[in-house]
C-alpha cells in the first residue's frame, strides 16, 4: 500500500486520490506525491523536494492547497471580512486614508496599504482647490478599496476550494479537521461549523502544533475558551513566522485569563 509523501500516512487505496490524513493531492498516476513504505522515513516529506518539512525548504502552502500567499494569510494575518474593509475604507476617505494600512494589516499585506496611504496623503493636501488632483486622490483609493475587497474574496474561493477536497475525504484525520474549522472561522465567518470540526478534531490524538495554534485562536474569536485552551495545550512545538507566534501568544494569554489559568508561555 502506497504513503502520503506529505505526512507520512498509509493511503486508504492504491489508486486513492486524496491521503485522508492530511488532504495532500497524491497524484498517483503521475508518480509523485506518494512513498513507499521503505522509502517513508518517519518525517513529514515535501512532496515538491522530498526533503523533510522540517528543513527550509518546506512553505505552509502545503497545509492549505497549495496556494503560498492564501497559506500566508492564514498563517499570519489577523484576518478580516468584507464588512470590516468596506467600513474602514468607507471612513478612511475623509481621515486622509489611514485606515488603508490597518485594512492591509489585516490582510496579510501591511506594505500595499502603505503604497495605497502615501499618495492619497500626499496628494489629499493639495487637492484643496484643484479637481484633478481631488478626482486622483478619489481614484487611487476606489482601486484600494476594490483590491480589498478583491484580495478577500480570492481568499474566500482558496478556502471553499481547500474545503471542497477536505470534503471529499470519507474520514478525514486531525489535521484536515482542523484546517477544516481554521479556515471556516478565519476565512468564510462561519463560526457554528469551525466549532464543530475543531470539536471533533480535539477528540482525535495527534495533530499538527501549527494547526493546534490556529485552532486556539479560532476558537478563542468564537468565545469557545475551553476549547482554546485545549487546542493551545496541543500546540507545543510550533514553527512559524513572528506574527503567528505573536498572535499565538497573545491569544494563549488571554485565554489563561479568560480561565484563570497562570501561562507560562
Amino acid at each position: 500500500m502506497p504513503f502520503c509523501s506529505e505526512c507520512g500516512a498509509e493511503l486508504a487505496a492504491p489508486d486513492a486520490q486524496f491521503c485522508s490524513q492530511c488532504g495532500a493531492k497524491t497524484d498517483l498516476d503521475a508518480g509523485a506525491g506518494v512513498a513507499t513504505a521503505a522509502a517513508y522515513t518517519g518525517e513529514r516529506l515535501n512532496p515538491v523536494t522530498a526533503e523533510p518539512a522540517s528543513r527550509p525548504g518546506f512553505k505552509p502552502a502545503q497545509r492549505f492547497g497549495g496556494d503560498q500567499e492564501f497559506a500566508n494569510y492564514v498563517m499570519e494575518a489577523e484576518g478580516t471580512n468584507a464588512k470590516t474593509i468596506n467600513i474602514c475604507m468607507a471612513v478612511g476617505i475623509f481621515i486622509l486614508g489611514w485606515l488603508a494600512i490597518m485594512v492591509y494589516s489585516f490582510l496579510g499585506k501591511p506594505y500595499k496599504g502603505l503604497l495605497y496611504f502615501v499618495p492619497v496623503f500626499i496628494f489629499a493636501r493639495f487637492a484643496v482647490g484643484s479637481i484633478p488632483l481631488f478626482i486622483l486622490v478619489v481614484a487611487i483609493w476606489a482601486i484600494a478599496w476594490v483590491d480589498a475587497n478583491r484580495t478577500l474574496g480570492k481568499y474566500q474561493a482558496a478556502a471553499k476550494r481547500r474545503l471542497n477536497e477536505i470534503n471529499l475525504q470519507p474520514a478525514p484525520g486531525v489535521d484536515l479537521l482542523l484546517e477544516k474549522g481554521i479556515l471556516l472561522q478565519k476565512v468564510l465567518g462561519r463560526g457554528s461549523e469551525a466549532l464543530e470540526s475543531i470539536k471533533q478534531a480535539i477528540a482525535m490524538p495527534g495533530g499538527d502544533p501549527v494547526l493546534w495554534g490556529l485552532a486556539g485562536v479560532a476558537m478563542f474569536k468564537l468565545g469557545a475558551f475551553a476549547e482554546a485552551n485545549a487546542a493551545f495545550n496541543r500546540s507545543n512545538g510550533a514553527q512559524g513566522g513572528r506574527a503567528y507566534q505573536n498572535r499565538l501568544r497573545a491569544h494563549r494569554k488571554k485565554v489563561g485569563k479568560k480561565l484563570g489559568i497562570a501561562s507560562s508561555h
